[in-house]
Formats: structure tokens, sequence, C-alpha cells
């Protein structure tokens, strides 16, 4: 028993025996060993009581176990080590099982068509180790990271040793200039930049250039991976009518966007009196309105992932008309009892068809609010009213309250921009994106007014001021 506890893939008893000794963890194991021999299940159970689930937990849940001058490596429940980022304050890995994680983020960007791969940011190297195992090491996989350091805290804690082996290269590009010189000269390349990597990047400039990557190409580019695709087909399939058949509903009028950010909550009286405005909501606050006693005309949805069922599964009889973009997680459109449209977004590639069943393809940013505008700007509402759309935190959070997402700030990520009172109010590269696409949007429909009905929010310039 002791040498298959000792042959253990997990490590544990290596982390016992550097936090006890060997002599205490093999008396342990003997202990063990005697009492399953006796069978002797109350000694058995008293041993397991008060000797090794204590030790256990002990090296299991010590998150200080080694720190370094800019990281923390962590055990965790499963056995593999996890770290931090002191800088950021942010893990990149799970804080629960990071091999399990590496296994699906493999298992997405995986297609045996790729001539190879290309990865920013190496963490303790699961990810790569994980995908030379799906590849074989068949093809060329090529890692690349900023940071010296945290190469050789992967080569040390965790298994970029075991990744070299099949076919995995690690190379410390600081300046990001050989990862851009490698994407471009193999299109034919997978891709995955993680997103956790780019957050604990000091310098701001560079930092903010990979956010702006990630959040404008990175993440439209894996819009059809096979996740994606399953949305579309499943989608189509079901002979829903497309959003042409509700234009004449939304031109000529007035309407409300309602976002998810902290000042919709100061809203809501501007919301339940809205006379004959109408109002289209994102996905994540339409039970919060339901609740408030707010009818929106319409709902949108737009993310391609599971976790925005959330949003709609409590209402899923509520009656409100949803909007779905063609990529649109598929379990609501299954599922949703209320009429459903689809709206056919930019940027849509490798599906048949993507452009051939509506007169409206819709241009949108990496948020939901972005197709909500685009819809009542393209579809020719006579003034836009915008709640909800903050673009920056207020006390600490850029969610309002009663959503199932609401956010803490990171505060190593937050800039400072102009606020709506002429003040200074922080906000994420992420959610400053949003703003300026927000603003775009205004450039390119200036015979539509839009109004900004956020009080604590960033300034989006050309939206007019209103009190809300």
């Amino acid at each position: 028993m002791v040498a298959s506890f000792m042959n253990d893939e997990s490590g544990l008893i290596e982390m016992l025996v550097d936090r006890f000794g060997i002599e205490r963890v093999k008396s342990s194991i003997m202990a063990v060993n005697s009492a399953i021999e006796l069978e002797d299940w109350i000694f058995l159970a008293d041993i397991i009581d008060a000797e090794c689930i204590p030790a256990i937990e002990a090296v299991l849940f010590d998150s200080e176990q080694i720190r370094t001058e800019h990281y923390s490596i962590e055990n965790t429940p499963s056995g593999y080590k996890t770290i931090k980022s002191l800088a950021s304050g942010t893990y990149l890995h799970s804080a629960t099982d990071p091999l399990w994680e590496a296994q699906q983020l493999a298992d997405d960007i995986y297609d045996p068509a790729y001539r190879g791969y290309i990865v920013w940011g190496c963490g303790l190297g699961y990810f790569a180790c994980k995908l030379g195992e799906l590849t074989d090491g068949s093809v060329p996989i090529t890692v690349f990271e900023e940071d010296e350091e945290l190469i050789e805290l992967g080569r040390k804690y965790g298994c970029i040793d075991q990744a070299i082996e099949h076919n995995v290269k690690f190379i410390c590009d600081p300046m990001v200039r050989l990862f851009t010189k490698e994407m471009s000269e193999h299109p034919d390349y997978g891709l995955m930049v993680h997103r956790a990597s780019i957050g604990k990047i000091a310098n701001a400039e560079i930092k903010n250039a990979l956010l702006r990557y990630y959040e404008h190409i990175y993440e439209p580019s894996r819009l059809f991976s096979v996740k994606y695709k399953r949305n579309y087909f499943s989608n189509t399939s079901l002979g829903l009518d497309y959003i042409d058949s509700i234009g004449e509903g939304i031109k000529g009028k007035e309407v409300i966007i309602a976002a998810a950010g902290p000042s919709l909550d100061d809203s809501l009286d501007f919301l339940m009196n809205r006379g004959d405005r109408m109002i289209i909501s994102v996905g994540t606050v339409l039970e919060k309105l339901l609740k408030a006693n707010v009818r929106p005309d319409y709902g949108v949805i737009l993310d391609p992932g599971p976790n925005v069922y959330r949003h709609v599964e409590k209402i899923l009889d509520c009656g409100i008309p949803l909007i779905l973009g063609l990529s649109a997680y598929w379990k609501v459109a299954v599922n949703y009892k209320g009429k459903k449209y689809i709206a056919v977004t930019d940027g849509l590639t490798g599906v048949p068809d993507a452009y051939s069943h509506s007169d409206y393809v819709f241009k949108v940013g990496a948020s939901v609010i972005t197709l909500a505008i685009e819809i009542a700007m393209k579809m020719g509402a006579a003034a836009v009213y915008l709640a909800g759309a903050d673009m920056a935190y207020r006390n600490g959070l850029y969610h309002t309250d009663g959503t199932r997402f609401q956010r803490e700030k990171d505060d190593t990520e937050l800039i400072p921009v102009e606020g709506t009172q002429g003040d200074t109010v922080y906000t994420t590269p992420t959610l400053n994106e949003f703003r300026e696409w927000i603003e775009g949007e205004i450039a390119r429909y200036p015979d539509i007014p839009v109004y900004n009905l956020s009080q604590t929010g960033a300034l989006i310039h050309g939206a007019r001021r209103i009190n809300g």
C-alpha cells in the first residue's frame, strides 16, 4: 500500500513529506495499513479523522507555501499547484483543478486540421502539456511568455518539461514581437491567447495592446469554433423568424436600452414611466426588470456560452420576445417559451448561408449591449436612451444589483476616464473599448440622438446628458 501511495501522480505524498517529514508520514501510512489488516474499522476511522484528514487539509489548503517576489505558488484540492500573480492579484489557473481546466481549454482549440499552434501565456505549462498530449507531438506548438521567471516556475512546479516532450517550445517574448511575427507567418496554425496571462503584465502599453487584440481580434475569431457552429446550426434549425419582421415596430420609436451597469437602479423610475418609449433589454437584466414591474418590449441575447442561460432559466415562460444573435447559446432558443427572432451579426465565417436570410447584418462588439444599440440604430429608432451603460465601476462593481454576474473590480487593470459629471471614474481597458464602440456607433448615426441616463458612469462622447 505504501508503494501505491508513493506512486500517486498527484504529488500528495511529496507535499505531506515536505510539510511533516518522512517519518511521520510513514508512521501514519503504517497505522492505516495495520488497521486494515486487523479489520479494526473503528481504529481506522480514528486515524483518518485525527491524523490523515487534518494533514491533507493542511497541505492542500495552505495558500502561502511558495512565494517569490512576483508570484505565489499554491496547492489545490486536486494536488496540482496553481499560481497567483501578486501584482494583479489574479490566478493564472484554476484554484481547484488546474489540470482539468487545461484539458477543457485544449479540447476547445484542438483541431487535427491545424498544422501547428501558437499560444500566448504559459502559466505553469498545463495547457501546453494537455495540447501536446492531444497532438501527440505531431505538429509544433510554440508558447510565448513575456516573463522568464514564469517559465522557470513552470519547469519547477508545473509541467513545462513534460510539454517539451510533445514538440512544445517555450519562448520568452517581453515585447510581444516574436508572437506577432509567428502569427503573421502561420495563418494555418491554431491560436490560443491566455486571458489571465495578460492581466499580470506590468507594461501598461503592452498589456492594453494585448487586451485590445484579445477583445477585437482573438475572441471574434473564435466565434465559429465547434461550439459556436453548434449554436448556429441549432438556432437556424428551429425555423425562427428573422428580425426583419419587427423592423417597422422599431422604426420611428424612441428606444430605451436597458444595460447591466450599476446605474440601472437609478433609472428604474424612468423605465417605469416610459410613456410610448420602447424598451430593449440585455438578457442579463431581464429577470431584474420583471421583478421591478418593468416589462421590456424585447430582450437581447448574444453570448454563445452556457452561462448566459442562467439569465433566463427562471423566466422561460415570461413571454418577453427575445432577439438572439445567430450564435447565441442554443439552449436559450430551444427552451425559452416566448417569441424568438434571429439577428444576423457580422464576422460570421465558415457557415453556409449565414447572410442569405435577412436584410439586416448587425455590427457588434464583444458585449450584448452593442447588439442592442445596433438594432435600435440600424432599424431606425427616433432616439436612443442608454440606461445602465456605465462602462465604469461604481462602489467596486460594474453590474447592477440582482444580476447573476455582479463583478468586483480588479484594481490592477483600472484606468481613469472622465465621468458624466466631469469627475474622474475608473474603468478597465475592456469596458473602455465598449465605451469607444458606442461612441463610434453614435458617430455612424448622427441623425439619431442618444441620451445617457447614467450619472455615475464614464462620459460617452456624442451622447447627451439627461437625468434618469
